[in-house]
């Protein structure tokens, strides 16, 4: 069959969860299947060789996304509409052409849409339809409106929340299938639309790139949290990690220090870093980041799907403390594989007590590593993905 993945930026390089699921899901895929890409691409992005694509996609085309500057013109402009903003932000006349060209120049049989965001667009008749959902998106959005403070974007924030959960269900409800990362997500969506097709999936690892390294790798006292930190919910972890678990954690460990890698430095985040406090900006190789860590934190309290960076760093060795949304959608035991923790003062009691005790630590870093390799390799993780894609073409109904 030809499958054409369906993306909201490039799948290549696979540097952050977005584009490590699609870049692996089609490097699967394409073991079984024709693999087509067609996605947006930032005017702002760096310029990035992507020919290692070539291995296993057969045609990769890109459309330029609006530029950035609109994003507060969207955002009022969604006020005043029955659209969102994730609607008006993504559908655009010109990747709907360039869709409907794909479509009828390459005989596509499925439509693989990363993202629910992307199912704003008119898909021709006859291919299948798939949207992989990354996140419930309007269940992270109706978190971040119910974390926030009253304010004008609070209002913002529920009008938005409210607009896109009845665009993302109706996107679904046209899907053929819909996969998920997680029971989790699974089950709040056939809660509001019981008669779903729709597979779980979860978001998986490449064992042998993330390998676990000699423990005298490690930075002493050093606390490592990884991903798109200009993203809000990573931003807002890092923020509450700073000033409210750092701290703690300085009153027993005074060199403690801790790492933010990958994303943009935003100036929220600027105005955080001192002599403890230290964000990268983009990096080439997140391992780099994971190797240095003495004891990986997760202090997300906003978010949906499951975390890559979780698993990656049960990956590589690495003892991981995380909220429990931080680890949602991961079947870890407390304890065993990570250690969950939801106030700053058991988070903080959690990361003194890892870095005061190297064999526990050293102990939870292998569980973590068999628990990956036995459920989060991304050969695992592509059968599912082959098998819903199949199922989605027979128009094989709901289970």
């Amino acid at each position: 069959m030809n499958v054409l993945f369906f993306s909201p930026y490039p799948p290549y390089p696979p540097t952050f969860g977005g584009t490590v699921r699609i870049y692996n899901l089609m490097r699967q895929v394409a073991r079984h299947h024709d693999v087509y890409s067609l996605c947006y691409v930032s005017p702002y992005d760096p310029e990035v060789d992507r020919s290692p694509l070539q291995d296993f996609v057969r045609v990769h085309e890109e459309v330029a996304r609006p530029y950035p500057e609109r994003k507060r013109l969207n955002q009022a402009r969604s006020m005043l509409s029955r659209h969102s903003f994730q609607h008006i932000a993504h559908r655009t006349e010109a990747m709907q052409a360039a869709l409907d060209r794909m479509v009828r120049e390459h005989d596509i049989d499925v439509i693989v849409v990363e993202f629910s965001q992307m199912g704003c667009f008119d898909f021709p008749d006859g291919p299948a339809v798939v949207v992989d959902e990354h996140n419930v998106e309007w269940d992270l959005l109706q978190r971040e409106y119910e974390a926030s403070a009253p304010s004008l974007r609070k209002l913002y924030q529920l009008a938005e929340f409210n607009k896109f959960r009845r665009e993302e269900i109706a996107v679904l409800e046209r899907a053929d299938r819909v996969t998920v990362t997680s029971p989790r997500d699974r089950d709040l969506l056939l809660r509001h639309a019981p008669g779903l097709a729709i597979d779980v999936v979860e978001n998986g690892v490449d064992i042998e790139y993330f390998r676990p390294v000699p423990d005298s790798m490690a930075e002493p006292d050093t606390l490592v949290f990884t991903g798109t930190m200009h993203y809000h919910p990573n931003q807002q972890a890092a923020r509450w990690f700073v000033e409210d678990i750092l701290p703690l954690i300085h009153t027993e460990v005074s060199t403690a220090r801790f790492i933010g890698a990958g994303g943009r430095v935003t100036p929220e985040l600027e105005v955080l870093c001192n002599e403890h406090v230290h964000f990268t900006g983009y990096v080439e190789d997140i391992r780099e980041w994971f190797h240095k860590a003495s004891v990986f934190v997760v202090p997300l309290r906003v978010g949906g799907g499951t975390r890559f960076k979780v698993v990656e760093a049960m990956a590589v060795g690495k003892p991981v403390v995380s909220t429990r949304l931080g680890a949602e959608g991961i079947p870890v035991e407390h304890g065993e594989q990570l250690i969950l923790a939801d106030d700053p003062n058991s988070f903080a009691a959690e990361v003194v007590d890892l870095l005061h005790d190297p064999a526990r630590a050293h102990d939870m870093a292998r569980a973590g590593r068999a628990f990956v390799e036995k459920h989060f390799a991304w050969d695992v993780i592509g059968t599912r993905m082959v098998d819903a894609i199949e199922k989605a073409v027979e128009r094989e109904p709901a289970a």
